[in-house]
């Protein structure tokens, strides 16, 4: 994740809160920063879904290896819904 995507996370979660026009505050609460956690976690579930998506794609895989990377792709996106 660059450091764009983790400020934009933060912006998001409600910790960071433009203070004047290029300058961020930092506005922590435990409540924020689980938002926060939660975000990125998502992100980086939604990211490993995607190499599997792509793999499934490659000409390279027999058919049950691809079945594979989708169920695999799916079971990895099903965890943000527990």
């Amino acid at each position: 994740m660059t450091p764009g995507q983790l400020i934009d996370l933060l912006e998001k979660a409600g910790m960071l809160k433009e203070e004047s026009p290029g300058v961020l505050g930092w506005h922590p609460t435990m409540e924020k920063a689980e938002r926060f956690a939660a975000f990125v976690a998502a992100a980086e579930r939604e990211a490993c879904a995607k190499v599997c998506e792509e793999m499934e794609a490659s000409a390279a895989l027999s058919d049950l290896e691809k079945y594979r990377t989708r169920f695999i792709a799916d079971a990895i996106r099903a965890r943000g819904q527990e």
